[in-house]
């Protein structure tokens, strides 16, 4: 079974060579399922799939958390999750 955290991160800097060097950096994490450059109060938003809550911690604290340019950061954990089907809209498939 599969833990999935939503990670909200925001950075130091807009500078695009920050904004660059984060998103290589996300994009090379393991279980990332997804990473979204943002408006709003953060930055980038992660979808990242691990084994357990030991699995997550070590991913935040060494190698997420290697990057040198993050402010703040903030995660959810989801507890259900539902996603459409985009080729038919009125069905839905349930995890």
């Amino acid at each position: 079974m599969e833990l999935l955290a939503i990670t909200q991160v925001k950075l130091d800097s807009q500078a695009k060579t920050v904004l660059t060097a984060f998103r290589e950096h996300a994009c090379r994490l393991p279980g990332l399922r997804l990473c979204c450059y943002m408006t709003g109060k953060f930055d980038f938003l992660l979808h990242i799939a691990v084994s357990d809550m030991a699995a997550f911690e070590g991913l935040l604290t060494e190698q997420l958390g290697a990057f040198p340019g993050i402010g703040h950061v903030e995660t959810s954990f989801v507890l259900h999750s539902w996603q459409s089907d985009y080729m038919n809209e009125k069905k839905w498939i349930i995890e």
